[in-house]
Order: structure tokens, then C-alpha cells, then sequence
């Protein structure tokens, strides 16, 4: 009998054993399936067709449109803007339910001015901010749309990296770095591989 109930408690042992791995096993895909998605979603956001512009930090201007430009100086550079709605503060290459990493909007102002590629925010009718998706852009420090954030965050290790929470997009999340530069102008890049980038004399926030 003593010899029944220790292998009965044996395979009990074993039984629960095997559940609590198919547990682990199933809660690490499950991290490993969020993280495959989020960078899937950023490289489908890189992936869309969108100008190439230079974005020199140094200068604070991309394709032609500088920091503290006015709206008739953006029209000369990029044309008519292009309708969005009230709430987004992003180009309109970044769809409705396109995982955005970078800031939602620019406490510099609320006016703004929106392109496939770019987003110029205004205050005081003068460009305070501007955001830039897609695939296309690359910076004059030489960082560039599809590279890695964990990169970026090496090469920079003054950069203010998190993580951000992606759930209205049924992801967990994905990392940002902001980056104050020698010329007081603030850097913001974002997604795994990198899909965004922003710069502003002001501050950015979601």
C-alpha cells in the first residue's frame, strides 16, 4: 500500500509539474508573440511610401521647413496641408490604427499643419514642433527610419528611454528615447525598429 501512494504521489508531482511548465511555456510566447507583433506593426509603418526628407538637428529643419518658420513659409516648402482630424497630432501616413511611437501632441502649441510625412505644429503662428513617420527620413546625426532603438540608446546614453503602453492597439508596448541635444533642442525617436522621429525648442508629450 505505502508502495501505491508514493507513485500516486509521484505522478501527482509530475502532473503538476507539467502544468506549471506548459503555463511558463505558454505566458513566454505569449510575451515573444507581443514583441514579434509591435516591431511587425513598425516595420509595416516603415514599409508605407512617403517622401525621403533629412532631418538636421543641428538647424532644427526638415525638407526645407525650420523651427519658428511661418505657415506661409511651410506652404512654400510642402504645399496645401492636408485635412485631419482635430485630434491627430501625427502625418497622415500614420493610419488610425497604426501603432504610433512618438508624441501625440507639442505643448508648444495647438495649430498644426499635416503631410503624408510630416506634422509641423504651431504657436503664436511660428513651426514650435516637427514630427516626422514613415520610412523615409533619416537625421543629419546619422540615425535613420528601421534602425534599432536598443542602438540608438547605446550610442546616446544621455537619452530618457521607457517604454510606452501600446494597448488601444492590442500590443503591450514598445520604446521611445528622448534626447536633449547641445543646442537645447529636444530629439524624440520611437518604435523597434525606429518609425518616428520629432524635435522641438519646446516640450513633447503624449
Amino acid at each position: 500500500m505505502k508502495r501505491f501512494f508514493d507513485s500516486g504521489w509521484r505522478v501527482l508531482f509530475l502532473v503538476v509539474l507539467c502544468a506549471v511548465g506548459a503555463v511558463l511555456a505558454l505566458s513566454w510566447g505569449f510575451d515573444a508573440g507581443i514583441d514579434d507583433e509591435s516591431e511587425s506593426e513598425s516595420r509595416e509603418l516603415i514599409d508605407k511610401a512617403v517622401p525621403e526628407g533629412l532631418l538636421h538637428t543641428g538647424l532644427g529643419v526638415y525638407r526645407g521647413v525650420g523651427l519658428s518658420d511661418s505657415a506661409a513659409e511651410v506652404r512654400r516648402a510642402m504645399g496645401e496641408p492636408e485635412e485631419v482630424d482635430g485630434d491627430a497630432y501625427t502625418p497622415t501616413v500614420v493610419g488610425f490604427h497604426d501603432p504610433w511611437i512618438g508624441p501625440y501632441s507639442a505643448t508648444c502649441g495647438r495649430s498644426k499643419m499635416a503631410y503624408r510625412d510630416a506634422m509641423f505644429i504651431l504657436g503664436d503662428g511660428r513651426v514650435c514642433a516637427i514630427i516626422v513617420a514613415g520610412g523615409g527620413w533619416s537625421t543629419s546625426d546619422g540615425v535613420s527610419a528601421g534602425d534599432s532603438i536598443e542602438g540608438f540608446e547605446a550610442e546616446n546614453p544621455d537619452a530618457d528611454c521607457f517604454d510606452v503602453s501600446l494597448t488601444e492597439y492590442n500590443l503591450e508596448e514598445q520604446r521611445d528615447c528622448r534626447l536633449k541635444l547641445d543646442n537645447g533642442l529636444l530629439l524624440w525617436v520611437g518604435g523597434e525598429p525606429l518609425n518616428g522621429v520629432a524635435i522641438t525648442g519646446g516640450d513633447l508629450r503624449r
